[in-house]
């Protein structure tokens, strides 16, 4: 599905030059022709995806070859390596100033396309899932969605604190206001980041926009920061999905912290939809560091996943620990 939204219908004209870049190192890349990559029509003062060869892009974006996290990998190891040359072959200090960050484009093109996909009513099973919340108990997210920040939102479980985000301020319905005082019951760490935070650059500090999700740039952001009323320029807090991700800046790094924190204390963990990727080695490593080996034969792990291989590769990573597995969300709500 989010193959088809991101280019799908109107296009922001700030949106182009992304959407070009990426076409450019597929082609560059992975080695199409233009003929199959040549999609853009404009019309009158917009620019539209042209129908008559939409489907043949969207064969194009299911080439094996084209997962997310390899191309944004691919590009951020050319950034950081291969574009940077030293000064005393002739180059400057650091030739690929020139070059665009071809990363933060793709990002944003994530963002938009996962807050078009995720139109819609709130989904009954993540309301479900947080009516089954208790007091006390955390959610430890990598997704960007906000599917569940709604979700604990309506069931009066989440509250601004929970995020453990230094906010400064928060939007509710268009209106920018200091964050809630009150605690949390359910505390809900994104380790990933998320759709709804924003960064201003100019004072340093994290917004939150509670149940919205944030469109293009020229339609849905203030003009001025809330907080230090500079013009605005803002940044996502979104962990780019590549694969050696960064997580040791701020607020990420203290978010990871806090996840180890929580996991330290508990003795009962419900993992919902996740893989455990063989190439991701910082959710192993949280789990690792946060439940030493004495320790991890106190814990019960449920793993929720269609995947039986995944419970296997986990209950064989975990063999001390009591592990038990539910093929399904609904199995899993139904024993709750």
């Amino acid at each position: 599905m989010a193959k088809k939204v991101i280019l799908h219908g109107l296009i922001d004209p700030d949106l182009m030059p992304m959407i070009d870049l990426l076409i450019d190192d597929l082609r560059r890349l992975y080695g199409y022709e233009p003929s199959d990559l040549d999609t853009v029509l404009f019309l009158e003062n917009e620019k539209r995806i042209g129908q008559p060869v939409y489907e043949r892009f969207i064969k194009v974006l299911d080439d094996k070859r084209l997962s997310l996290e390899k191309v944004m990998t691919q590009l951020s190891l050319e950034r950081e390596i291969f574009l940077r040359l030293p000064p005393f072959l002739g180059f400057g200090e650091n030739e690929k100033d020139n070059k665009s960050d071809l990363l933060a484009p793709l990002v944003e093109l994530i963002a938009v396309t996962i807050s078009k996909a995720l139109e819609g009513p709130p989904c009954l099973k993540h309301s479900k899932l947080a009516n089954s919340m208790e007091r006390g108990d955390t959610v430890i997210s990598f997704n960007y969605d906000i599917l569940m920040d709604n979700a604990l939102r309506n069931s009066n479980k989440l509250t601004d604190s929970g995020y453990f985000l230094p906010l400064q301020r928060v939007s509710d319905n268009g209106y920018w206001r200091r964050p809630e005082g009150t605690t949390s019951d359910v505390s809900l760490l994104k380790l990933h980041g998320s759709m709804n935070w924003l960064h201003c650059i100019n004072c340093n500090s994290y917004l939150l926009r509670r149940s919205e999700k944030i469109g293009s740039w020229n339609t849905s952001l203030p003009r001025f920061c809330p907080n230090c009323q500079e013009p605005a320029s803002f940044k996502r807090v979104i962990v780019p999905p590549v694969l050696t991700k960064d997580y040791s800046s701020q607020p990420i790094d203290y978010l990871w912290r806090q996840a180890g924190k929580c996991v330290s204390r508990v003795r009962d963990i419900v993992i919902i939809g996740y893989s455990f990727p063989p190439t991701d080695f910082a959710a192993e490593a949280l789990l690792r560091i946060a439940l030493k080996y004495s320790l991890q034969k106190e814990i019960r792990f449920t793993i929720v996943n269609p995947d039986e291989t995944v419970f296997k590769r986990f209950a064989k990573a975990f063999r001390s620990s009591k592990i038990e597995w539910k093929s399904s969300l609904e199995a899993y709500l139904d024993a709750v």
